[in-house]
């Protein structure tokens, strides 16, 4: 009989310790709220705005661009948004990203995009990356080791905007190969390209070597194959074309002089009464 009474007072406290449980999850749930609402409104407000990585715009700029002002919510702040907002409007931007900090500031860290090429655009110059996006146009001072390329129309093109395909696409594919085959081989000291011929394309060594490099097949191999012959068998300062379009076939560059020039690339020497006739 005793044990049955105790039974009873048991199951009588089960319930009592049911309400305090759930008490306590209405209390953590309340707490949890409470702290998400103060974060979200009153704490953490952004105290100060950095840029890191720009030279091209001005820290100023690219914050007023961004929308975000002292005073606004650390988690409140549209990260991605900003970020595809930013990177759209500014040609130079290729990514950019947000950072929240603390104290409570914002950093916005950007990653510039590179010029490959400049393009020759009837009087202006158009400067584009490696993946074909257009980052300014018109007079441009050309840093000497930016590769000038002739021979594809981008008329039309603003910056921001990506070259397409069909004679774009087709120009871009033969440019990026060449550059690719310059970082493989180390060659350097190209200035002017032309590709109006897709089938023979052909670039300026030094200024006084015309390199005819045909299409883009096997373009490391020709470029080992003429440093090799100019460092080997020309004469140093030679003028002139170096034919590499066909060694898959022929193995060999052909070396046509420029005038006044001999076939090993050195300065004809030209008879001069005078001087014969003060070293007579």
């Amino acid at each position: 009989m005793p044990s049955n009474t105790k039974k009873r007072n048991i199951n009588r406290r089960r319930p009592r310790g049911g309400r305090k449980g759930l008490h306590y999850a209405l209390l953590t749930v309340f707490v949890l709220g409470l702290g998400a609402f103060l974060c979200l409104t009153v704490l953490f407000e952004v105290e100060e705005i950095t840029v890191v990585g720009s030279d091209k715009y001005t820290a100023e700029e690219i914050i007023a661009a961004s929308g975000i002002e002292p005073g606004d919510n650390l988690f409140r702040v549209p990260a991605g948004v900003i970020e595809r907002e930013l990177a759209a409007r500014y040609p130079y931007i290729e990514k950019v990203s947000l950072h929240r900090l603390f104290p409570p500031s914002i950093e916005i860290r950007i990653e510039q995009s590179v010029p490959s090429v400049a393009l020759s655009s009837g009087d202006e110059l158009v400067l584009i990356t490696r993946d074909g996006k257009v980052l300014e146009r018109g007079m441009i001072l050309l840093s000497a080791d930016l590769l000038l390329v002739h021979g594809l129309d981008v008329t039309g093109r603003e910056p921001g905007d990506y070259l397409g395909g069909g004679d774009e696409g087709s120009g871009l594919i033969m440019i990026n190969y060449l550059l690719g085959a310059m970082e493989e081989t180390g060659f350097t000291g190209l200035t002017n390209l032309d590709i109006t011929d897709r089938l023979n394309m052909h670039v300026m060594y030094e200024n006084r070597l015309s390199l005819q490099l045909g299409t883009e097949a096997n373009l490391p191999d020709k470029l080992r194959l003429i440093r090799l012959v100019v460092e080997e068998k020309l004469y140093p300062g030679a003028h002139g074309i170096l034919d590499a379009a066909d060694i898959a076939t022929k193995d060999w560059v052909i070396y046509t002089p420029a005038s006044g020039f001999n076939s090993d690339g050195s300065p004809i020497e030209r008879y001069n009464p005078e001087e014969a006739q003060n070293g007579a």
